[in-house]
């Protein structure tokens, strides 16, 4: 119970994190294109899942976290309840 807030804390900047890369990832170009000597354009891919995979684990681990401390502490059970029904 004592460590609450430093749990909801580090999940809340997991959220912050997580948007900030979704944000960056969505608004960016997934593509380079080359223009080849006759003219044509052909796609050349140069996307990468890194970025958003390793921000999808850190949001699981922060879930993670956060789920496993209301099942831990009796008090929040109720609160947890009244969010997501009940945890049995």
């Amino acid at each position: 119970m004592s460590c609450t807030p430093q749990v909801h804390g580090a999940a809340r900047d997991t959220l912050r994190f997580v948007s900030g890369v979704a944000d960056h990832e969505l608004a960016s170009a997934i593509d380079n294109p080359t223009v080849l000597p006759d003219g044509r354009i052909e796609s050349c891919g140069n996307f990468h899942g890194a970025p958003v995979a390793m921000a999808a684990d850190y949001l699981a681990i922060a879930g993670l976290q956060t789920s496993e401390q209301l099942l831990v502490n009796e008090s929040l059970v109720g609160a947890a309840e009244s969010v997501t029904g009940p945890l049995t």
